[in-house]
């Protein structure tokens, strides 16, 4: 069984009995190649959530755009960056 772990929460995800190919979890080879897919897919997910804001990434290539005026800050060589 595939769970996702997020913090306090686990949620079953997947049982290898619901992925033919590889056969109950014994084709390791399959196994591999479904885990890489899904991980990928994940990637994806988040990255397409991910924006450079103040909130989710502070001091980190954050636009800050008023009237004519725009902004860069990324303050990358810091100690806490």
């Amino acid at each position: 069984m595939w769970m996702w772990a997020d913090g306090l929460r686990h949620l079953p995800l997947l049982a290898m009995a619901q992925l033919p190919s590889t056969r109950h979890g014994r084709a390791q080879h399959h196994v591999a190649h479904a885990k890489a897919s899904f991980a990928a897919a994940s990637i994806a997910a988040g990255l397409s959530r991910f924006s450079s804001s103040e909130n989710q990434n502070p001091l980190r290539l954050n636009l800050y755009r008023s009237h004519w005026v725009t902004r860069i800050v990324d303050r990358a060589h810091s100690a806490s960056a």
